[in-house]
């Protein structure tokens, strides 16, 4: 666990590049991006598969998963980093989330990530409910601009 986690709205190409270049501040200030949230957690790739499965519970839908959802990497493979476009459905589901359900959410989704990694110790924190809201709000204004998602990580 430990990667630093984020998603951006946008331009997925401009998006890539920045990345790709470790530009990292123009995606950040918005000068690249219309929106972003950071879920440098401490999470692993799975604990977004986790967060995902608890959306479709939620929802009452069939789950999609993040992982699942990665169309179209951005940056050449490397095993220190990434950005791929996210699927639209994959978007579409985490922004039907209204935003009384986040807390519920937030503690669904915690719980599943101490069960998975078997550390009764992880708790809900602030920063975890800040992340779901800037995520489901980012999701939101992707759809109504009709701009692209992009997650990337990096170690």
């Amino acid at each position: 666990m430990g990667l630093s986690l984020e998603f951006y709205a946008g331009n997925a190409e401009e998006i890539g590049k920045a990345f790709c270049s470790f530009n990292l501040d123009k995606l950040r200030d918005g000068s690249l991006t219309v929106a972003y949230a950071d879920f440098s957690l401490h999470l692993s790739p799975v604990d977004l598969d986790i967060l995902s499965h608890e959306v479709a519970v939620i929802l009452r839908c069939e789950p999609i998963y993040l992982l699942d959802s990665l169309v179209e990497a951005m940056c050449e493979e490397s095993a220190e980093h990434g950005a791929d476009k996210v699927a639209g459905e994959w978007v579409h589901m985490v922004a039907r989330l209204a935003d009384e359900q986040l807390e519920e959410l937030a503690h669904n989704w915690i719980a599943g990530i101490a069960e998975e990694h078997k550390d009764p110790s992880v708790q809900v924190t602030p920063d975890a409910i800040r992340a779901l809201e800037e995520l489901v709000q980012l999701c939101r204004v992707a759809i109504q601009n009709n701009f692209d998602v992009v997650h990337s990580w990096y170690m």
